[in-house]
């Protein structure tokens, strides 16, 4: 058994929320990675494939690559994931759709204010967050 700890000691620097999409990915293990009839891959590869040397990014894995480069992996990654699971009309877990894509506006928020990433790094991401919500919802429109 392996033990991950997520530490720091400043307040309100997404600990609990890093540990909740860490457990919810790690127990999802390959369970879900199809939703409403939107085949994984079609804004973001499979998981196992972005962490592959070979892999060659998307267009929105690579936007998202460029504009959260400076961006520490314990913040990235939760994002990430969110929006590729939002691409496949997998909301965040009891949260809507739209509810999922105002939450990672507010992460995205929470790092700019942070001076992680610019506004405009920001809107870059939160555009292919979007882009993602607009697929699931074409998705769900055609279930």
């Amino acid at each position: 058994m392996r033990i991950v700890s997520i530490i720091n000691l400043k307040g309100g620097c997404a600990k609990t929320t890093t540990a909740v999409s860490m457990a919810e990915l790690l127990a999802e293990g390959d369970k879900g990675r199809k939703r409403s009839g939107v085949p994984m891959g079609r804004m973001f590869c499979r998981e196992s494939c972005r962490m592959c040397e070979k892999h060659t990014p998307t267009k929105a894995e690579k936007a998202i690559n460029a504009n959260m480069a400076a961006v520490d992996d314990c913040f990235k990654l939760p994002v990430i994931k969110a929006i590729a699971d939002l691409s496949n009309g997998k909301p965040m877990q009891n949260l809507t759709l739209e509810d999922t894509l105002e939450t990672i506006n507010k992460n995205l928020a929470l790092l700019a204010k942070g001076d992680w990433m610019t506004v405009e790094q920001s809107a870059a991401v939160l555009t292919v967050a979007m882009d993602a919500y607009s697929q699931a919802k074409k998705g769900a429109d055609k279930a």
